[in-house]
């Protein structure tokens, strides 16, 4: 139906839009008109950009990507004329926030229209019935949202990578245990880190245990291991890289690895016997889309985001054996000056309040940041501007005040909030916000 859109948002997809299609091609009249509540994200998000053509149909025979079309033939055509708009200022509703899109079948698709009907307001109950609806809810025409993804002024917007799918996480997160006879420097004994987090099937395998050769034990940086300004503390995790890419058990056996080879073994047969995808072994999982060998050799300087959260964070890493998870998205740079610049703005409320109509929404408001803020007109650093040596200086900064806040036995969650509270009340968040808020109102890329 051409709604798939793939690449990085490939693990976004649902099956909401085609619905949308399937039914509007079986069950539409010439002049029928359909409506679907639909995930707000539908009218937004990079990965309903296919069904918002509003031209549905398979891709031509010769196997090229032409969206809606079967040997030049559209399937079914609509335009897209109403919406209505269910966000977070709508309690109780859905666990996600919503939207109703109405369309009509045509000869051809449409542009999008330019407002929809947006609702407020608090429900007495999530099942509401049409009569409370009128009383309690109001309704106002607001532009139709803007697509995030459409343009990316920013030259940053390339340059930063997803982090590396190290998933399954109980065949590669370990934690290290000294064995019986002493802890072997060369050959640690590690066993698989299991946590609450662990889902179906994986969090029924049987954890893994064994030695594995140093090397190839590296610092793994997740969500959780990055605060505002700061690093918290890694995963350990098994990559097995040598010189120029991945290797299996059996390159590990005939390479002299006789420790990574057994854990491998057991691994790949954990993956074969519960893998979800029939396509991909578990060295090809570790490296979806080139995620994990675009990161080879790693840089020493890199400034790390977390792809998710209510609230941006964002730190510098200077360390040479860390390994980025796909919750993050970083960039390798060979200047110290520049990566505080970035850091200063994307850890601001100030770029954060500008992008804020761009995220995906969850339960709790919006979550993702992705690359939605290089929407933005950021520039590449320069270090003859003054203004973003300013902001160079201010990160800095904040990475002392950030460094300097003591975070005992805290979750991720509430060290993130102690050290926004700390640099709130050093006057160096708002600081930052009025330079980011200057350096956005100045630039014309």
């Amino acid at each position: 139906m051409g709604i798939w859109v793939g690449g990085n948002v490939a693990t976004h997809q649902d099956l909401s839009g085609y619905f949308f299609a399937r039914c509007a091609e079986r069950y539409l009249t010439p002049s029928g008109r359909v409506a679907f509540v639909m995930p707000l994200a539908a009218m937004t998000r990079l990965q309903y950009q296919g069904f918002r053509t509003g031209s549905f149909g398979r891709p031509g025979r010769g196997g090229g990507r032409g969206r809606g079309r079967r040997g030049g033939q559209t399937l079914v055509a609509v335009r897209f004329d109403e919406a209505w708009t269910f966000d977070s200022n709508v309690q109780p509703l859905f666990e996600v926030p919503s939207c109703v899109l109405f369309a009509h079948r045509s000869p051809t698709a449409s542009v999008l229209p330019r407002t929809v009907r947006a609702f407020s307001g608090t429900l007495p109950t999530r099942d509401a019935d049409p009569d409370d609806a009128r009383r309690y809810l109001s309704v106002e025409s607001r532009s139709w949202p803007p697509i995030a993804g459409v343009t990316q002024p920013s030259p940053y917007a390339e340059r930063f990578k997803q982090g590396a799918t190290v998933v399954p996480r109980r065949l590669f997160c370990v934690e290290r245990e000294d064995g019986r006879l002493g802890h072997d420097r060369n050959a640690p004994f590690v066993r698989s880190r299991v946590t609450r987090q662990d889902k179906v099937p994986w969090r029924d395998v049987e954890p893994l245990s064994g030695q594995i050769e140093a090397n190839f034990l590296h610092p793994l940086l997740l969500g959780e291991s990055i605060a505002p300004f700061r690093l918290l503390t890694p995963a350990t995790a098994i990559i097995p890289w040598e010189n120029a890419g991945l290797i299996n058990s059996r390159m590990a056996v005939n390479r002299g690895h006789p420790h990574l080879a057994a854990w491998l073994r057991r691994a790949e047969r954990a993956w074969e016997e519960n893998r979800a995808d029939d396509t991909l072994s578990l060295s090809g999982q570790l490296d979806y889309y080139g995620k994990m060998t675009s990161q080879f050799p790693i840089r020493p300087l890199r400034v790390v985001y977390a792809a998710s959260g209510t609230l941006p964070a964002a730190a510098i890493v200077q360390d040479g054996r860390a390994v980025v998870e796909h919750k993050l998205y970083w960039i390798g740079l060979n200047d110290i000056e520049e990566a505080r610049f970035l850091l200063a703005i994307l850890n601001s409320e100030a770029a954060r309040r500008r992008i804020e109509g761009l995220q995906s929404e969850g339960q709790f408001g919006p979550r993702d940041f992705d690359k939605v803020i290089f929407s933005l007109p950021i520039p590449r650093y320069s270090m003859r501007d003054q203004l973003h040596r300013s902001l160079a200086q201010a990160a800095q900064s904040a990475e002392n005040i950030a460094a300097g806040v003591n975070l005992p036995g805290r979750g991720f969650k509430a060290a993130r909030a102690a050290i926004r509270d700390a640099l709130r009340r050093a006057g160096l968040a708002q600081t930052i916000d009025a330079l980011v808020e200057r350096l956005l109102m100045e630039t014309v890329l």
